[in-house]
């Protein structure tokens, strides 16, 4: 049997650092080399993973950021996913200011 050490890593809540400084970013990383199977958490706690490596590779959103709220602020990517906590609905970002709910959205 395998032996697998989990590390700090997996389990942090903060967002990935660049350069020791937490991003402040949303959405996948657009800057810099990154490896396969690399993950990233953003600054709303989405979680992405490097599907092919290169600069800055290809991503994909594996976990939605947990909001209470839809973000109105900041540069939000078309296709970002959201679970609105307080109303169990799983949203995507369709652009500028619209959110569309995929799934839940109890009253």
């Amino acid at each position: 049997m395998a032996i697998i050490w989990l590390t700090a890593e997996v389990f942090k809540q903060e967002p990935t650092c660049v350069s020791g400084v937490p991003t402040t970013s949303t959405g996948l990383p657009t800057t810099g080399s990154h490896l396969l199977d690399e993950i990233w958490k953003d600054a709303l706690g989405g979680v992405f993973k490097c599907i092919v490596a290169g600069t800055p590779g290809t991503w994909k959103q594996i976990l939605a950021a947990a909001v209470i709220a839809d973000p109105a602020a900041g540069t939000i990517p078309t296709g970002y996913l959201i679970l609105r906590v307080a109303q169990g609905a799983l949203k995507r970002h369709a652009g500028g200011f619209s959110w569309e709910a995929i799934v839940g959205a109890r009253r």
